[in-house]
């Protein structure tokens, strides 16, 4: 296995590449992560599935840069985010990554459409490549909102008016828009019955695919695993044993 900092043209090859990483809250509590290795090729769609409280969103936040690692090197989309200063960290994170948290994270005061157009509010480089395909980011969200069977009616409404489910695909379209190379979900269905979960889960893989985007999701349901490239067993990633409240 090569390292992350002797080939760069390894590092290219996947959207994301963790060696040797080391997490815990503070430099006094034990470890809550310890992951030897783990890679998700630029494209495809990998599933980790664990139980509540085991360190599946404490992952997914290294990955991310919203946390840093004690020891170890994350790399993402080619770049060594955990050697990143944090304001370059989040400039990075907007340009590069969408990510649908579990409670959805939506402003309740905005529309959906509002909602959808954050991220090329924040990111240049989202916005630019939105309208790349479109004549403006506005038109370029409309259609992603139409992709995600939300209709023009409910554009204008405040998302607190909305259902879970219609809420949840406002934050797809959030995390999707600009086409960022890497879109994270973190336990995105948990709120869902079988079916809306099922039919979500078909809107976001196949919007993934449209924009050959990579995609890393996170549950403990594991019946959902037989739609992606590869699973993977958190507790077999994972030389930690976490406690059960912890997450």
């Amino acid at each position: 296995m090569q390292s992350l900092d002797n080939s760069q043209s390894n590092n290219d090859e996947y959207a994301v590449r963790l060696e040797n990483v080391k997490f815990g809250r503070s430099e006094n509590e034990d470890l809550i992560l310890d992951i030897p290795f783990f890679s998700l090729k630029r494209g495809e769609r990998v599933f980790i599935s664990g139980p509540s409280g085991c360190g599946k969103s404490t992952l997914l936040s290294l990955i991310a840069g919203i946390l840093t690692p004690k020891e170890g090197a994350i790399a993402v989309c080619g770049e060594r985010i955990n050697a990143l200063s944090g304001a370059k960290r989040d400039r990075f994170r907007g340009d590069q990554i969408g990510y649908i948290f579990q409670r959805f994270n939506l402003i309740s005061y905005l529309s959906i459409i509002e909602n959808a157009l954050i991220p090329c509010r924040l990111s240049r480089l989202r916005r630019d490549r939105a309208v790349k395909r479109h004549a403006n980011e506005i038109a370029a969200a409309k259609e992603l909102l139409e992709r995600l069977d939300l209709a023009p009616s409910l554009w204008n409404k405040p998302v607190s008016r909305l259902s879970v489910g219609q809420q949840q695909r406002v934050a797809a379209a959030r995390a999707l828009i600009g086409s960022p190379p890497l879109l994270i979900a973190d336990e995105p269905t948990s709120s869902l019955d079988e079916n809306r979960r099922e039919y979500f889960l078909r809107l976001l893989l196949q919007a993934c695919a449209d924009d050959g985007a990579s995609l890393l999701f996170v549950s403990h349901d594991r019946t959902l695993a037989k739609e992606f490239d590869r699973a993977e067993l958190f507790e077999e990633l994972n030389r930690v044993q976490a406690p059960k409240e912890r997450k």
